[in-house]
C-alpha cells in the first residue's frame, strides 16, 4: 500500500505541475515564463475554470479522482491528462494559460485532501481490522452503522478466512440498498427464517415498515444464512421477473425457497409464478470459509447493474481485498 513516505510529498506534486505546464506554455506560445511563486505561497483557488468563446473546462470540480494510487506520481499523470491536451492547442492567450495555472493549484487542493482523506481512513480500517485488538478489546466500537454500533468484535470476521457474521452482512447489504437509491431493497438476514418457519404472516410489515417504493422496485436481495453456516443470496428481479439464486458452494437451494417466496410475493400482490433462473452463474469460492463475502459481492454488484454483473474475480488476493472493502465502506458509512 502507498504510503507518504515512497510517494511525492505535496511540493514536489505542485514543482512537476508547474514545471510541466511553463514548459507548455513555451512550446506552444512562445512566451517567457513569469517566475513561479513558491508553492506555498499560491492561494490563488478562486479561479477553478478556463472559459474561451467555444468551450469551458471546470478543470478542479470534473477531475474525478481514482481510487488510492499505488504512487502519487501515476496519480498525478492520469489527473493532468486532460488538461495537459487542452494547454496544448493553440491560438491560448496568456491570461488564459494563467487561469490554467489556477485551476492546477486548485486541483492540487483536492488531491491533497483526497489523499490525507484515504491515508486516514486506511488508518482507521487498519485499526478496524487488527486481530491482537480484536482480542485484547473485542468490546470497544469501532463505529455506529445505521444506529447499530460494531465492535472489535463483529469486524474480526472480516480478516482471512473468517466466517462473516450477520452484522457485518446487513450492514454491508444495507449501504448496497441505500446505494440503489430505492431500485432494491435488501431485509436483514432474520427476513428469511421468519419466512421460511412461520410463513409471510411474520413478515407481513417488513416492507411497509422499510418504506419501499414499489413503484420504483427493481429487485429484492435476501441474504440466507443457512443453519448459521453458509451464506447464499436469493433475488427476486422484477425486470427478469425471475428468482435467481447465488451460492458459492454450488449448493442446491432450501426446499421450501421458492414456494416461500411466491407466497410473499402473491400476499403482497405481486405475480403469481416466479421460477428459479440460472443457477449455475454464481461465482465460486476457493475455500470454506468466503460465502459471505461472496453473498455480499453479488448482492453488490447485481444492485449495481443486474445479473450480467455477477460476475468478478474469485482470486484469493481479490476476495482478501473485498473483505477490506466491506470493512472501509462499514466503517466510512457508505460505498
Amino acid at each position: 500500500m502507498w504510503s507518504m513516505s515512497r510517494g511525492l510529498s505535496r511540493l514536489r506534486c505542485m514543482r512537476l505541475m508547474h514545471t510541466r505546464l511553463a514548459q507548455q506554455q513555451r512550446e506552444r506560445h512562445s512566451i517567457s515564463a513569469s517566475p513561479s511563486r513558491a508553492p506555498s505561497a499560491v492561494r490563488d483557488y478562486d479561479v477553478i475554470s478556463l472559459d474561451s468563446s467555444a468551450e469551458r473546462i471546470d478543470l478542479a470540480r470534473s477531475a474525478e479522482l481514482p481510487p488510492f494510487a499505488d504512487t502519487v506520481a501515476s496519480t498525478i499523470e492520469d489527473l493532468c491528462a486532460p488538461i495537459w491536451r487542452w494547454v496544448a492547442k493553440d491560438g491560448r492567450t496568456p491570461e488564459e494559460l494563467q487561469g490554467c495555472r489556477r485551476a492546477l493549484n486548485q486541483l492540487l487542493e483536492n488531491i491533497d485532501a483526497r489523499l490525507c482523506e484515504d491515508i486516514s481512513v486506511k488508518r482507521i480500517v487498519d485499526k478496524a481490522l487488527c486481530g491482537q485488538q480484536a482480542q485484547t478489546a473485542p468490546d470497544e466500537v469501532v463505529c455506529t452503522c445505521f444506529g447499530a454500533e460494531l465492535t472489535r468484535r463483529h469486524f474480526e470476521c472480516l480478516l482471512p478466512d473468517m466466517w462473516l457474521n450477520d452484522e457485518v452482512v446487513n450492514s454491508y447489504l444495507r449501504l448496497v440498498q441505500e446505494r440503489a437509491d430505492g431500485r432494491c431493497w435488501c431485509p436483514n438476514s432474520f427476513f428469511w427464517p421468519k419466512l421460511s418457519a412461520e410463513g409471510y404472516s411474520a413478515v407481513r410489515r417488513w416492507m411497509r415498515r422499510a418504506a419501499v417504493n414499489v413503484d420504483l422496485l427493481q429487485a429484492i436481495l435476501v441474504p440466507l444464512h443457512l443453519n448459521a453456516t453458509h451464506w447464499a443470496l436469493a433475488v427476486i428481479d422484477f425486470r427478469a421477473l425471475g428468482i435467481h439464486y447465488f451460492d458459492s458452494l454450488a449448493h442446491a437451494p432450501p426446499r421450501n425457497l421458492v414456494a416461500r417466496l411466491e407466497e410473499y410475493l402473491q400476499q403482497e400482490n405481486f405475480m403469481d409464478k416466479w421460477p428459479i433462473l440460472s443457477r449455475d452463474i454464481s461465482p465460486l469460492q476457493r475455500n470454506g470459509s468466503d460465502c459471505g463475502v461472496f453473498a455480499c459481492a453479488c448482492a453488490e454488484r447485481f444492485a449495481a447493474g443486474g445479473l450480467e454483473n455477477v460476475q468478478f474475480d474469485t482470486s484469493q488476493f481479490a476476495i482478501t481485498q473485498m473483505r477490506r472493502k466491506i470493512a472501509t465502506a462499514i466503517c466510512m458509512g457508505s460505498l
